[in-house]
């Protein structure tokens, strides 16, 4: 079995998530040019994340354009807002295909099945098995 991360929340299905609204207040980084993608980034993360406490899940077709990270890996530590994804993207609207690549703060992970992941960036489809069927 794979260890996963701590998260905030689990749920029945599978879905473990970071609660990122409880640690980040995007109405608090200034408005400035420089911060404004970020702003972005985050509230459109955390407003994901509280589809997904409704009980929303991403379809196939929502994950269609989700770039696709294969023969991934969990990266960094395994505690809260400390865990990222590594391994070889395709897809990525700025990532050559191919290339290895750790993505932004893991936040949502669908661990049943480890088909989807969400960032604090973007959602990715995963190559699915999780890191443990590559070991074997």
């Amino acid at each position: 079995m794979t260890p996963l991360p701590e998260f905030d929340l689990h749920y029945p299905d599978g879905l473990a998530l970071l609660d990122l609204g409880a640690l980040i207040d995007p109405d608090a980084i200034p408005r400035t040019q420089h911060h404004l993608p970020l702003v972005e980034k985050l509230s459109r993360a955390i407003a994901d994340i509280e589809r997904l406490k409704q009980g929303w899940r991403p379809t196939p077709q929502d994950l269609a354009q989700a770039p696709l990270l294969s023969s991934w890996s969990f990266a960094g530590s395994l505690t809260p807002g400390g865990t990222y994804l590594s391994g070889i993207v395709t897809g990525h609207p700025t990532i050559q295909s191919g290339a290895f690549c750790t993505t932004s703060v893991l936040v949502a992970i669908e661990a049943r099945s480890w088909t989807w992941a969400r960032t604090a960036s973007r959602f990715y489809r995963i190559e699915p098995g999780g890191p443990a069927a590559r070991r074997r």
